[in-house]
C-alpha cells in the first residue's frame, strides 16, 4: 500500500460525503469514488431478503453496466464484493465490477476495497436518526491525489511532471481544492482540519 493509497483511504472512509446528504446519496458517492479509484467499470448496492420463494431484491443502486444475475458468475475474478446482514434481517451486498474482457483486480486493489467494505458500517445498515458530522465537500479522485502531494510539500512543477499534466490543468485542480476546503494557500491547506486528518503529511 502506497502513501497515496493511505491518503485516499482516509478521505474515502472518513470525509467523502457531507453529513447532511441522504444515505442513498452517501452510498452512491462512496461507491462511485471507490470504483473510480480502483479502475472499476461499475458498482452496485443491493438489498435483498430470503423468502419462502427464494431471494428477493428489495432495493438497489448501481452505476455503469448492470449484468443480469446469471452473468455475475462469469465475472467472479473481476468483482470485489461484500455482503453483510443488517439489523432488519435483510442482507446488503456491495460490489465493484470490471467487464469480462478487463484485467482482474490485483491483490492490492482487493485489499483496499476490503478495508472500505469492512470499516464503513453505514454502507450496509445506517441509522437515519444518527447524523454524521459535517465534513469537507467532495474532492474528485484526481483532486485528492493533488491535495495529498501538496500535503507532502511538493511544488507545482514537480506535481505537474509527476502526474503528466500541464501547469494550467494543475492550477485548475489546486484552485478547486482550495475553494472546496476553504483555504488560500498550500501552507493553509497543511494547517487545515483536512490536512491535520491526513497521516504522514509533511509538517
Amino acid at each position: 500500500m502506497t502513501a497515496i493509497d493511505v491518503h485516499i483511504l482516509v478521505y474515502l472512509v472518513g470525509e467523502i460525503v457531507p453529513g447532511s446528504a441522504p444515505v442513498r446519496e452517501k452510498r452512491a458517492l462512496l461507491l462511485g469514488g471507490l470504483c473510480e479509484w480502483l479502475g472499476g467499470d461499475a458498482w452496485t448496492w443491493t438489498l435483498h431478503e430470503e423468502t419462502s420463494g427464494g431471494t428477493v431484491i428489495v432495493d438497489s443502486l448501481h452505476h455503469g453496466f448492470d449484468p443480469p444475475p446469471h452473468d455475475w458468475e462469469k465475472l467472479a475474478d473481476r468483482q470485489l464484493s461484500s455482503t453483510r446482514r443488517r439489523t432488519d434481517g435483510r442482507s446488503a451486498t456491495v460490489a465493484i465490477l470490471r467487464g469480462a474482457s478487463a484485467t482482474p483486480f490485483s491483490e492490492r486493489e482487493t485489499q483496499l476495497a476490503g478495508i472500505v467494505f469492512d470499516e464503513v458500517a453505514w454502507l450496509y445498515d445506517f441509522d437515519e436518526a444518527a447524523p454524521l458530522p459535517d465534513i469537507p465537500p467532495l474532492l474528485t479522485t484526481r483532486q485528492l491525489v493533488v491535495a495529498a502531494l501538496l500535503l507532502q510539500g511538493w511544488g507545482r512543477k514537480r506535481i505537474a511532471a509527476h502526474l503528466e499534466i500541464s501547469s494550467n490543468t494543475l492550477g485548475g485542480h489546486i484552485k478547486e481544492i482550495y475553494r472546496k476546503l476553504g483555504v488560500r494557500s498550500q501552507a493553509a491547506l497543511i494547517q487545515s482540519e483536512f490536512g491535520e486528518s491526513i497521516p504522514n503529511r509533511k509538517s
